[in-house]
């Protein structure tokens, strides 16, 4: 086993060496510098720190954009519907409907007055004729009544003046009580078959 200071003697070739009783003698040739120097142990590189630059980047503006909504499309108004106008409805022709022929009264009662236009206080005669479909009506019973300006007189005041055979009757009475100037109305009933008809006169006193 060799001991601690033997080397291998290829490590010295190249700086001379001299083998002395198997010993080997290590001869440091100051001169010449063979002395292998200790070796110095090279310091690692140190690892430069690398710089991290960090550029900062400007991010985007983040922006809340409003997104316009939708215009609405307005809804189509409801059109109403046409209708059908209607044509002009063909005009009814009347029916004929026959009317009834009048009835003819078969009394008829008509009456005038003389004179017309008598002086106050004087006398007046009014008369009456009832006919029956066109012949007297005989035994009518016949009176009158005055409308003067304060009061209303019946002639005669009581009972009836009966008329003739042609349906006349005459009822006389004064004109005490009108007002000259004014008219006076004379109404003319005449009764006969259960019924009465009646009429109108005028005069005129002065």
């Amino acid at each position: 086993m060799a001991r601690e200071d033997e080397v291998d003697n290829s490590s010295y070739k190249r700086c001379g060496s001299s083998l002395i009783g198997g010993s080997l003698v290590l001869v440091a040739l100051v001169a010449g510098g063979c002395v292998a120097p200790a070796a110095t142990p090279v310091p690692s590189a140190t690892p430069t720190p690398r710089l991290l630059v960090l550029t900062a980047t400007p991010s985007p503006t983040i922006g809340v954009t409003r997104t316009p909504r939708p215009t609405r499309t307005p809804r189509p108004s409801n059109t109403p519907t046409p209708t059908d106008t209607p044509g002009p409805s063909p005009t009814a022709t009347p029916s004929v409907i026959a009317s009834p022929m009048p009835t003819t009264e078969p009394y008829q009662l008509t009456a005038w007055v003389s004179p017309t236009d008598p002086l106050k206080g004087t006398h007046i005669q009014v008369y009456g004729q009832l006919t029956y479909q066109g012949e007297g009506a005989e035994r009518g019973q016949m009176y009158v009544i005055c409308h003067y300006r304060a009061l209303n007189v019946r002639y005669p005041t009581t009972g009836f003046v009966e008329t003739d055979a042609s349906g006349v009757s005459r009822v006389s009475f004064d004109t005490t009580y009108a007002t000259p100037g004014e008219t006076v109305t004379v109404d003319v009933y005449v009764r006969h078959g259960g019924r009465e008809f009646q009429t109108q006169v005028e005069f005129y006193p002065r």
